[in-house]
Formats: C-alpha cells, sequence, structure tokens
C-alpha cells in the first residue's frame, strides 16, 4: 500500500541561494527590520516640521518600497511536491515457550531445559523487538495457548504431560493473513509426543513464506540408554523374482561409541547381516538394502538385533509377491526419432509389459498398436486411461496436447498411474512453463538463449538433423562422441542401474548424446543422474538426465536426454544392455510405489499404552475398510475407523498396545488386496517422562528447511531493521512570489507617492 504525501517548501536565490527556508527568511526579516530603523532614523529630522501622521506616512512608503524590494532581490519561489511514500509491511513475531514436562524437569544442579533456553532468548529478545512490528507470545505443552508476555507463557500449567509440537505449530500457520505472523520462534527440545512429522509443518511454512527458528532447551539430565526401530518400510506388492528396496530408521542413545550387530530374515533364511555403529550421542541411523522378491506368496522379513535366529525381533514388515502381472502401457511419440524404435522393441520383448503405442497423427505414419484397447489418441477424460498403468510421452511439444487431455494426464496420475516424459527438445522444453502437465514433472524447465551450453546442444540437433528417418548420413559428419551418465548416491540403491551377474558391482550407465539443459529440481523431486561435467552457469549445479518424484498416489519421471540409440548402436548386435536398462526404469517407475491398500507412516516399535494414530491411504471408496488388532496371544480386536480428510490418506484408527511383543494389524475392503503391518510393543519410559535427549538435529533441519535458524546468542542477520524507503517524487509545481505585476506596481508605486508627497511637503 502506498501514501500520498504534500509537502511545501521554499527556496531563495541570490545572496540567500543554498540556505533552509527557515534560515533565509529569517535573514530577510533583519533586513527588513534594518530597513525600518534606517528609514525612522531617515525622516526623525527634516528640513520642515512634519506631523506625526506625515511621518508614518512617509515611513510606511519608504518600507513598503523596501520590502518588495528585498523580494525582488531575495527570488523566493514556493515549492510544493507530491510524492508517493510505499507502506513497509508490517512484521509480526511469534514466541513459543515449551512448557511441557520435559522442558520444566530440573537436572542435578536444579536447572531445567526451559531455563536453559530462557536464558538464551533473553539475550537475543530486545534484537526481536525492535526488529519486528509486533511480538505475540505462546505457550505449548498439549495444545498452544496465548499468553500476554513471556513471562505468562513460561509460567503456564495445566496439560503439560504431552507435546503436540507440529501440530500447534500448523495451527499457528493456518491463522487468517493479517494475524498470521511471518517468523516463529519456539523455545523446545524438539521432542513431540505424538507420532506426527516435520514434513507436513515445512510444507505449510514453506507455503504461507513463514520462517521458523528455534532455541534449544538443554541441562544435564542424562537420557536413558536405547535402541529401536523407527520404521521398516517395503512395498505393499513386488513381482516375483524382482529386486525391491527395504528401507528402515534406527534410533539410538549410546553413551559410549558401541556396534550392534543385526540381520535380515525370512523364516529361517538368513537374507543379510550388518552391524549399526553408534556414537556417544543421540543416533538416527537410516538404512536401506535390496531384497529379492523370490516366489509368488506371503514375504515376511525380520530385522532381528543379533546375528542368529533366536536374536531378539524388533521390527517385521511383509510384502506380497505377486505373479508377473503385466503392466499396461500407452506409448505417445510426439516426433520421429530413432530412440522410440529401440524403447517399443524393450517393452515388447519383455512378458511384464502390455504395449499400446501412438505417433502423433501430425506425422503421418501409421505404427499404431493398441492391443484391443481401442484408444488411437491420447484421451481426454481420466477414464479414458482405466485400461493403463504407465503413460509415456516421448518428444512431446505443448501444441500437441489440449488442456483437457493434460488435466485428464494429472488425475491419471493422482489416482496411482504412473508417468515417464522423455524429450532432448531443447526450444519444445520451455513452451511448456505454465501448462497443468508440468505440474507433474519434477522439474523447472529453464532455457537461455544466451547460455554457450544452450547453442552447443543447438548446433548439435542440427548435425543430427542431418540423419534420415532410414539411419543415413551425410558423409563427412564426424562420430559424435556419447556421453555416460553420472548417478547420485540415491540412484546407486535402485535396481534401475544394476547389472545381473556382475560380480564387481559396476553400476549400468547409460549414455547419450543429446540432452536438455535442466538444472532446477522441484522440492521434494529425487535426482538420479546428472550430467557428468555440464553446470548451469547460473547456478553451478549440474544438469539433470533423470528425475522422478511422487504425485498423488502415482510417479513420474521425466528423461531429457534422447532416445539413447546412439548407445544402442555402439553396442554389438547381441548385447541386451539397452533394453535391460529401459525394463529396469520402467519396472521399477511401475512398481517403485505401494498400490493399494496399506497403512501409511506406521511406526516399527512403540511403547506399551501409547495411542498410535495410524492412517489407511491407497482406497479412495465411501466405505471405510476394516482394520484388525491382532495380539501377540492372537486374540483379535476390531478398531474404529474414521475419515481423515488427507485426500492422500484418507482413513484413520488409533491402536494402544495392551501388552508387549509382536501385534499385527490388518485391513481389508474396497476389494482390495489385504494390507497388514506388524508393530513391536516394548516397555519403556514414554513421552515427556522418556528422558529423550534434545532433537538437535531435527531443529536444525526443520528451520534451515523453512530459512530458518537453530538460534544462539547472536542476532541473525534477517531481523535488522530495513533502511526506510524515500518517497518517490511524483508531481513538482514552482511558484515566484516576485515575478508578478501586482509586486512591481507596489514597489514603484510607494516610490512614487513617497517622492510626491515629499515635494508636496516642501523636504526637497
Amino acid at each position: 500500500m502506498n501514501h500520498v504525501l504534500t509537502n511545501n517548501t521554499w527556496e531563495f536565490g541570490g545572496l540567500l541561494s543554498g540556505l533552509p527556508d527557515e534560515v533565509a527568511w529569517e535573514v530577510f526579516g533583519v533586513v527588513l527590520f534594518l530597513g525600518l530603523v534606517l528609514a525612522w532614523l531617515s525622516y526623525r529630522r527634516t528640513l520642515r516640521p512634519l506631523t506625526r501622521a506625515q511621518r508614518l506616512t512617509l515611513i510606511t512608503l519608504r518600507m513598503l518600497f523596501l520590502a518588495t524590494l528585498l523580494l525582488c532581490l531575495a527570488n523566493p519561489v514556493r515549492v510544493e511536491r507530491t510524492a508517493v511514500q510505499a507502506t513497509v509491511a508490517k512484521h509480526r513475531l511469534a514466541v513459543v515457550v515449551d512448557r511441557s514436562d520435559s522442558m520444566t524437569t530440573e537436572d542435578s544442579r536444579g536447572r531445567s531445559r526451559l531455563s536453559e533456553a530462557l536464558r538464551t532468548w533473553r539475550h537475543l529478545e530486545s534484537s526481536a523487538v525492535g526488529a519486528f512490528d509486533e511480538t505475540h507470545y505462546y505457550s505449548l505443552a498439549k495444545d498452544l495457548r496465548p499468553a500476554a508476555n513471556l513471562e505468562a507463557a513460561a509460567t503456564r500449567t495445566g496439560e503439560t504431560g504431552e507435546t503436540w509440537l507440529y501440530q500447534s505449530l500448523l495451527s499457528l500457520l493456518a491463522a487468517a493473513p493479517k494475524d498470521r505472523p511471518d517468523h516463529v520462534v519456539v523455545l523446545t527440545d524438539g521432542l513431540d509426543t505424538t507420532t506426527d512429522r516435520a514434513d507436513q509443518l515445512v510444507t505449510r511454512a514453506l507455503t504461507e513464506g513463514v520462517s521458523l527458528y528455534f532455541v534449544s532447551g538443554a541441562n544435564r539430565l542424562q537420557p536413558q540408554p536405547f535402541l529401536r526401530v523407527r520404521e521398516l518400510r517395503a512395498p505393499a506388492t513386488a513381482l516375483r523374482d524382482s529386486e525391491f528396496a527395504l528401507e528402515g530408521t534406527v534410533e539410538a542413545y549410546s553413551k559410549e561409541a558401541k556396534e550392534v550387530p543385526f540381520s535380515l530374515w525370512h523364516g529361517n533364511e538368513r537374507l543379510m547381516a550388518g552391524i549399526f555403529t553408534l556414537t556417544p550421542g543421540h543416533n538416527v541411523l537410516p538404512w536401506k538394502t535390496t531384497v529379492n522378491s523370490g516366489d509368488p506368496g506371503e514375504l515376511n522379513l525380520v530385522l532381528r538385533m543379533g546375528t542368529t535366529d533366536d536374536a531378539p525381533a524388533a521390527a517385521q514388515t511383509a510384502t506380497h509377491v505377486v505373479a508377473h502381472e503385466k503392466i499396461r502401457v500407452l506409448f505417445y511419440q510426439g516426433a520421429l526419432d530413432w530412440g522410440f524404435r529401440y524403447l517399443i522393441d524393450a517393452l515388447q520383448t519383455d512378458p511384464s509389459f502390455d504395449l499400446t503405442s501412438l505417433i502423433n497423427p501430425a506425422l503421418k505414419v501409421t505404427l499404431a498398436r493398441s492391443n484391443g484397447t481401442g484408444v488411437t489418441r491420447l484421451p481426454d477424460t481420466v477414464e479414458g486411461y482405466q485400461g493403463f498403468d504407465f503413460v509415456i510421452l516421448a518428444h512431446l511439444f505443448p501444441a500437441q496436447l489440449s488442456s483437457l487431455q493434460q488435466r485428464a494426464l494429472m488425475e491419471f496420475v493422482r489416482r496411482g498411474g504412473d508417468l515417464l516424459f522423455t524429450s532432448p527438445d531443447l526450444p519444445a522444453l520451455p513452451q511448456f512453463t505454465g501448462l497443468p502437465l508440468t505440474e507433474l514433472l519434477p522439474v523447472d524447465f529453464k532455457y537461455n538463449a544466451a547460455d554457450e551450453t544452450a547453442r552447443e546442444l543447438l548446433l548439435r540437433r542440427q548435425e543430427m538433423q542431418t540423419l534420415n528417418f532410414n539411419g543415413n548420413s551425410n558423409v563427412g559428419l564426424p562420430p559424435i562422441p556419447l556421453t555416460p551418465f553420472s548417478l547420485t548416491p540415491a540412484a546407486l540403491m535402485l535396481p534401475i542401474f544394476a547389472q545381473a551377474g556382475n560380480q564387481t558391482k559396476t553400476p549400468l550407465l547409460p549414455r547419450f548424446t543429446e540432452y536438455a539443459p535442466v538444472s532446477r529440481a522441484k522440492p521434494g523431486a529425487e535426482v538420479l543422474a546428472v550430467h557428468p561435467t555440464e553446470r548451469d552457469p547460473v547456478s553451478h549445479e549440474p544438469y539433470i538426465l533423470l528425475a522422478t518424484q511422487i504425485y498423488g498416489r502415482g510417479r513420474t519421471a521425466i528423461l531429457t536426454t534422447d532416445g539413447l540409440w546412439h548407445w544402442k548402436l555402439n553396442e554389438p548386435s547381441t548385447s541386451r544392455i539397452v533394453e535391460t536398462f529401459w525394463q529396469q526404469l520402467m519396472l521399477w517407475l511401475g512398481e517403485g510405489h505401494q498400490k493399494g491398500l496399506r497403512f501409511a507412516d506406521a511406526p516399527a516399535q512403540v511403547a506399551v499404552g501409547d495411542d498410535v494414530p495410524l492412517r489407511l491411504s491407497g482406497t479412495t471408496g465411501a466405505q471405510a475398510p476394516d482394520v484388525t488388532a491382532v495380539s501377540p496371544l492372537g486374540e483379535a480386536k476390531p478398531l474404529t475407523v474414521q475419515p481423515s480428510g488427507d485426500p492422500d490418506a484418507p482413513w484413520t484408527c488409533t491402536w494402544t498396545a495392551a501388552t508387549s511383543g509382536e501385534w499385527e494389524l490388518r485391513a481389508t475392503g474396497d476389494g482390495l488386496d489385504p494390507a497388514k503391518v506388524f508393530l513391536y510393543a516394548i516397555e519403556q519410559p514414554r513421552g515427556e517422562l522418556a528422558q529423550t535427549p534434545p532433537a538437535v538435529d531435527q531443529m536444525r533441519a526443520v528451520a534451515e528447511s523453512t530459512r530458518g535458524l537453530l538460534l544462539d546468542e547472536n542476532t541473525p542477520a534477517t531481523w535488522s531493521v530495513p533502511d526506510p524507503t524515500p518517497p518517490t517524487i511524483v508531481n513538482e509545481q514552482r511558484t515566484l512570489l516576485w515575478d508578478r505585476w501586482p509586486v512591481l506596481a507596489l514597489a514603484f508605486g510607494a516610490y512614487a507617492l513617497e517622492l510626491c508627497l515629499r515635494r508636496r511637503w516642501r523636504l526637497l
């Protein structure tokens, strides 16, 4: 919002030029007063006696002449300026004080985590007050309550036995824009006694543009050593004789450095063994391995803390292995190139795929294979994709897709479908910016025609266009070198780049000639391969070749290289390495995320007596699924299922472990395969009394993800008070006070009248 300001000032010329208008008027008044004194003295004694009225008349005429003469010499100008002043938006700060029991429990010195956090904050409070227009205080425990000031927030009582950290901060960010803070400072130890995760909080904070800051509370209260499996994740289904990823997270606190052996078992078969290396203090250890699915059936995987089959079981998960169910693929080619031939051949030679291929009708090439689906063009509605699990869009241009077709694709992926977008077309990709389809893709397109790399790519494309569709090339063209993918650490764990029978575990590296320079991945996207040498000239990030992301219940991926046909031509005729890459990429994309009814974010271990909320995803039916909890003694108890309001996980239930041991939770409904999850209930200190160490690393990660900081006693640079913006002058009007005929007439009229009166009264 802008305010219009009107300012009137004076400017003087002559000897008064450059002086402030107040000083100039003072000088003008002094000179005028001296003139009055001289005029009075000049008519005090005259040649002939004058009456008082005559003397006063002559002095007045003399002063009128002197005043107008001085006015002309001073040249005063009245300046009227109209300016626009931008209003600086008010910045609001919210200070949230964690008053839960974990923050107020005292150590042997009588100090609590809260007292240490308050000591740090008081060093920053004066800076915060100067940097923000408004400061509001809240207390946090089981809920969020407003407080009058910092002392009131720090002395809250009641309902302090739990910490609903993430839920409370989300409620603060959900306020109306006029009440929502711009920055939030939380005095806490990072403990959240619910099963909520920080992902939703970070996403909401980024959406609203709110920065989160944390002041960590700490004291000498020693946590008890523990080791627990926080998560153990496997896909709900897997194809027979394929590999899938098993992921987990182990959380531990140790007073000393130590090694804890573990092993993974399927029945009496040990699949692998390893060691968790603990450092003194708090440890969060992500863990990942690949598992061969084997034959169809139920694959139960048990993680044991030890290397023998009688070692204590810590977590268990199950995957339903199915026979080669065909992945129904719709392939759409927007522009002809050699790559589509080899990609189609790779999918047709694998019985896992049922392929329908379409060529852009404008190309006037009839190569469509419908496999009985009757599809001759990309559908305009999501119902048109009912016969497909996977869509491939190759060498596509924006004009080839209508808005209805793009939105149908979006809904197809949102409901659980998969999409691969592949194109090295440098001029085409930026044209997709702003279209609905780009919401699906894991990257932001960027193209700068002045970029030297882009010019080289365009020149290379012109050379490639000399190849006709039959594969003949012009004589004299030098061979185009092949560039290998550079895989990210995340990609090395995936079966996409695995080579069967390779004892050295050397990854399969695709090679390409053309690519589109894309360097910006969207938040939440996973980059799998980048260019080994080329970098974005601005961000200096490597160009992305292969990236993927989850969208709704489906997955999307983008390949910014050519169709890898040069790689195929450089391989021996008997080599199947190119087909293997395409098949493994498609199988992983098609089965790399969980489909069907499943438990979302279920913990691997819980404490006896804890209320554990569980969410169910993979179902869009209006009928609630049936959920049953089976105790370690085999007793089954149904759980109450309610709508969650979350479209990605529409149903939720709460379960409490009454006894320790292995519990099994089963879910059925919607005509889908049953889902089940295993949870181990253990006896351990819970919630606020668990003496868990402050989650410093997690608080720092959340803060930095929202452009905030984990605060110490130094004031953040972002809290500095900005200099006020000077107003912008939009209009200026200057008025000369002396350059007017009445002023000049008054001057000379007074002088002439004075001379006439002096002659009449015989003073001359």
